[in-house]
């Protein structure tokens, strides 16, 4: 099975125009009920736009290193296997953050 550039490019136009008509009734709910929104039009037609990102600037300036994901889930499978039982009170990413900090 292939698909074609243009195929694609119209469906995801259809699951757009669904997420905008979805976004506008959550907002149109939360006015209604005083609930919280679920999805806003600002944030599906935020989402439309490609980003592009870099981490250099987080290298230049703050020092940052990146791994390869396939070994950061290795490390996050092997971190959550290691403690079971210990009602996870941290994460790995945060673990050696003292509470309240």
């Amino acid at each position: 099975m292939s698909i074609h550039i243009a195929q694609c490019s119209k469906d995801c136009a259809r699951v757009c125009r669904y997420a905008l008509v979805y976004a506008r009734l959550s907002e149109l709910y939360s006015r209604i009920t005083g609930r919280p929104v679920l999805v806003t039009v600002n944030g599906v037609r935020t989402l439309q736009h490609p980003h592009v990102t870099s981490s250099a600037k987080a290298r230049r300036e703050l020092g940052a290193s990146f791994q390869p994901l396939a070994e950061t889930l290795r490390d996050e499978v092997a971190w959550f296997r290691g403690n079971q039982g210990t009602g996870l009170q941290g994460t790995p990413a945060t673990s050696h953050v003292p509470r309240g900090v």
